[in-house]
């Protein structure tokens, strides 16, 4: 080879190596650019994890999708469930500790399920393993394929979750409480509309007979009766409504337990008798007998109870009603009230639903049953093949008084002057319905009473005021009244300066009959409350203990 043949091959092979050189540069450089860009991502990633536990007591993890094992797990697993990192680094099952197994077994046929695409998230409920709080998570996982890993966070949602039950609560409550109110307006309406139906057909067979003063008479009466049971049954609804909402007011009085059974035997023997039952009533193992209580109340829940028995009893059947003390304390007694009847056998079940609101039940029992449990005590319910009885236990504080178990039973009639009439009694009657006044002027006049009619407060208290020579003996106060009410006209009466002003007996009457209706009467200046509609009786009872 000649020297310019060696020149060319030694240029060639120069020219080769460059080459070779600056593809091997070339390649060192770009590897060197893809492990700067994997440091600067693992850094990223490093900086990410690092955020994500700064004051997060969320749970991040990194798994291995074939291997399961972790290769990152943030620190809020020991905070959120009370679980070591360390421990679920090991062993990413760690996670199930503190959660129920129904939970762990649903997870798993839900994830065996997962095709690993988009997010696969479940609720679960777990304990915490450092304070036993229990709570409420959401796990959400995230596949990557490129990387085989799974991204797993868990969050703490007990507040969510609560909130969310509260308000599912809240809607059942909702649902039951229209279940409620539709079961006892049903309930309403059928108790309603059999007195209506019965003073209907009444009427039209006291028209029919408007010649036979006799019959009318008869068909009359069975109106009042029927009026009064209405009137009972608006009463049962005002006491159960007053009860829903917790505003119901007992009252605290001395009480005799023998003149309350007196007075149900009073009310009940001949009644019973006259329907072909008998009624029989017993005081037994007293050896006290004044109590602390709303009295009114105790026969009101009683008398629920009796009329029941009387209902179900059948002709020749026997309702018997046994008031026993049980044992006394130093200041209170426990007294049973068991009430028989000898009505068809029933269920316990069957006892305790007629005493609900619901369809089926009877609203009289229902308030009764809510009066029972206001004033502390319990029902119990038996039966066998001759009836079945309710067993009252109540208890009550001891009166402040000597326990005579001999003295003579102090009953209403006893305390009330028996001689007392309407005649030429001067009332004042302050009423604005015109058909009401209208009526109560012409019952009392009938009743021997002179009635002077105001049609306001305002205007009884001028007539009161420029009444003549000769005064009014009593004033019959409504409660509500255009231009002013019964209990601002009673105490601007109260406040003239005069004796008869601060003397004069003033009684209220009001459709409102509850205790703090009376208790409002009483503290604007009134000697008493009586309830519309008028019971006259009554109202002679309580005229009689002022004039």
């Amino acid at each position: 080879m000649n020297d310019f043949g060696f020149m060319i091959l030694a240029a060639a092979c120069v020219l080769i190596l460059v080459l070779l050189s600056t593809v091997l540069l070339m390649r060192y450089f770009f590897y060197r650019r893809i492990q700067n860009e994997q440091i600067r991502q693992l850094e990223g990633e490093r900086k990410l994890y690092s955020n994500l536990d700064e004051g997060n007591s969320d749970i991040y993890i990194v798994l291995g999708a074939a291997d399961k094992i972790p290769s990152y797990v943030s620190n809020g697993s020991q905070e959120l469930m009370g679980i070591k990192k360390s421990d679920i680094m090991s062993d990413i099952y760690a996670l199930k500790w503190g959660v129920p197994s129904k939970d762990v077994n649903e997870f798993n046929e839900e994830y065996s399920k997962w095709n690993k695409k988009g997010i696969f998230t479940r609720e679960f409920e777990f304990l915490n393993m450092d304070d036993g709080s229990r709570k409420v998570g959401r796990l959400s996982i995230n596949y990557s394929p490129k990387e085989d890993n799974l991204y797993i966070l868990i969050r703490d949602i007990t507040a969510d979750a609560e909130e969310k039950r509260n308000i599912r609560g809240e809607l059942e409550q909702i649902k039951n409480l229209n279940k409620y109110r539709n079961e006892f307006i049903s309930n309403i309406s059928h108790e309603i509309r059999t007195p209506i139906t019965s003073i209907q057909g009444q009427l039209k067979l006291a028209g029919m007979n408007a010649d036979n003063p006799i019959e009318v008479k008869k068909y009359t009466d069975s109106v009042s009766e029927q009026t009064n049971k209405l009137l009972s049954i608006l009463n049962d609804m005002f006491d159960i409504s007053k009860m829903e909402t917790g505003n119901i007011v007992l009252e605290n009085n001395v009480f005799d337990i023998k003149a309350v059974a007196k007075k149900l035997k009073d009310t009940y023997e001949e009644a019973a008798l006259a329907i072909g039952r008998s009624f029989e009533i017993a005081v037994t193992d007293l050896n006290v007998r004044y109590f602390m209580g709303d009295d009114l109340r105790l026969q009101q829940l009683l008398i629920a109870f009796i009329e029941r028995a009387i209902e179900v009893t059948p002709n020749g059947g026997k309702i018997s009603v046994n008031i026993r003390q049980m044992n006394k304390g130093t200041d209170r007694a426990n007294i049973l009230f068991r009430i028989r009847d000898n009505g068809p056998r029933i269920s316990k079940h069957e006892a305790f639903e007629i005493m609900g609101t619901g369809s089926g039940g009877n609203i009289t029992l229902a308030v009764a049953d809510q009066l029972i449990k206001l004033m502390g005590g319990q029902v119990m319910f038996n039966s066998d093949s001759e009836g079945n009885d309710y067993s009252i236990f109540m208890s009550f504080p001891l009166a402040d008084r000597e326990q005579d178990l001999d003295a003579p039973i102090e009953t209403k009639d006893s305390l009330i002057n028996k001689e007392f009439t309407f005649e030429g009694c001067r009332i004042l009657l302050a009423e604005d319905n015109e058909t009401n006044a209208e009526i109560a002027k012409d019952i009392l006049e009938m009743m021997g009473a002179e009635v002077d009619v105001a049609g306001d407060g305002q205007e009884a208290v001028d007539k009161f005021i420029n009444g003549g020579k000769r005064r009014y003996d009593v004033i019959l106060m409504d409660i509500q009244m255009p231009v002013m009410d019964g209990l601002a006209a009673t105490r601007k009466i109260r406040s003239l300066n005069s004796a008869e002003a601060k003397t004069i007996p003033i009684f209220a009457l009001s459709a409102n009959a509850f205790v703090e209706d009376k208790n409002l009467s009483l503290e604007a200046g009134m000697n008493g409350h009586i309830a519309k509609p008028i019971d006259f009786d009554i109202l002679k009872e309580e005229l009689a203990r002022f004039l």
